[in-house]
């Protein structure tokens, strides 16, 4: 078998184990749904750890569910370059985003072993959790709590059904208290390089497989409470109400030309949406809105912040609608590493003969990671940039090639940290 070849049936596996991690889900047959500390959660860890044990891993799984697969290097102190992303989804997912690159990076690892290869580093296959934030409204949340550690508040936030993130770890069979143990021991982690779908249409305009992540994003996320007063739908005149519903559409069309004007891939969304009574003869008196702010650096963040809010609040007084707003949720831009990035950059150019390099509009692990170790990012495309989505697909040539570049990377990192 040629090299070509044996990295093409590298990619037939992985698109194989993808469909078949993809079953597991709480919407059965109709999608893709593993949400953070849920039984399916348990399912992903348990199947992706007989994963890890066939490929001859030591596998740990920590305080708050994110599991570890461990090969060793030559030296034993040497301190370990991880590879990987995560296993949770949104709700009705497609079976690549996160996904993709935990299993990508176990082939590399596979295909090391099997070869007899021997790198100085240890090497850890990450399967973070918890990091699409669905299910607390809180991203990053395996990451976070293997670098920076959870905060009490954190700890105290509920879902949905109103289960707190501590009743939560409890019936997962962990234990709220010792969230701290997740954390890993400074130095102990060389670098960290993620392979992950682009989730946009950049790589798909310029026809290029892969490129390099400059930077991920800074994210602010807000809780909007807008509170106008109900009415009856047709007596009280239009110039009469206090349409809470209107406010917040307003505000939905204040973030889309804000973020339109300042460019520079600043991006604004009204991602929730609820109003109340939310009934068609009732004119909505209370409307409640998560809000999602996103730039390239913290500067473009503030900037694009203070544009949508003084734009919006004049409209919301002249309507008589009274606002609040909690930032639930905040983290800085992270720029890649320069080493990390001149790995990957000669891994890319090697596999595809391009160096493209672009910002991730995305949130991703490891810009929790950044906190304790060099980082990087090797952006795969994905069909039509869809993700989120079902329709979420990547062909073999791709996968293929992303593949090589994390292969060739790691060997080179191992080489240089």
């Amino acid at each position: 078998m040629t090299e070509s070849d044996t990295a093409r049936h590298s990619a037939r596996r992985i698109l194989d184990e993808l469909r078949d991690l993809s079953r597991i889900s709480s919407m059965g047959e109709k999608g893709i749904a593993r949400q953070y500390l849920t039984p399916e959660h348990r399912r992903a860890n348990d199947w992706m750890r007989a994963k890890f044990l066939e490929a001859g891993l030591a596998v740990r799984e920590d305080a708050v569910g994110n599991l570890f697969g461990r090969l060793e290097g030559t030296d034993p102190d040497a301190p370990a370059i991880m590879i990987g992303s995560h296993l949770d989804t949104v709700v009705d997912a497609g079976a690549f985003d996160g996904c993709l690159g935990v299993m990508t990076a176990l082939e590399v690892v596979r295909t090391l072993s099997q070869s007899g290869t021997k790198l100085r580093h240890p090497v850890v296959v990450t399967a973070f959790a918890g990091e699409e934030g669905v299910r607390f409204g809180l991203t990053y949340l395996g990451s976070i709590a293997a670098t920076t550690g959870w905060t009490a508040e954190m700890l105290a936030r509920r879902d949905a059904n109103g289960i707190s993130l501590a009743e939560a770890l409890t019936e997962f069979g962990l234990s709220p208290e010792r969230t701290d143990e997740a954390k890993l021991v400074p130095g102990s982690v060389a670098a960290y390089i993620e392979l992950h779908i682009e989730q946009g249409p950049r790589l798909n305009a310029i026809d290029a497989p892969l490129a390099r992540v400059e930077s991920i994003c800074a994210i602010r996320r807000y809780i909007v409470e807008l509170t106008g007063e109900a009415g009856h739908t047709g007596t009280v005149p239009i110039p009469a109400r206090h349409d809470a519903g209107c406010a917040a559409a307003e505000l939905t069309l204040t973030l889309e030309r804000e973020a339109l004007r300042i460019g520079q891939n600043v991006v604004a969304t009204a991602g929730e949406v609820r109003l109340h009574p939310n009934v068609v003869n009732c004119i909505p008196g209370r409307a409640f809105m998560r809000v999602d702010l996103r730039a390239p650096t913290d500067a473009l963040l503030d900037e694009l912040d203070r544009a949508v809010f003084s734009a919006f609040l004049p409209q919301a007084e002249r309507r008589g609608i009274a606002v609040t707003k909690d930032c639930y949720f905040e983290v800085p831009s992270v720029p890649c590493d320069p080493r990390v990035s001149a790995v990957i950059d000669e891994a890319v150019g090697s596999v595809t003969g391009r160096f493209v390099s672009m910002p991730s509009g995305a949130g991703h692990d490891a810009g929790a990671m950044a906190a304790i170790a060099p980082v990087g990012m090797i952006f795969v495309r994905c069909e039509r940039g869809i993700s989120h989505s079902p329709l979420e697909n990547v062909p073999e040539e791709d996968v293929t090639a992303g593949y090589e570049a994390l292969l060739e990377a790691l060997v080179l990192a191992d080489q240089r940290f």
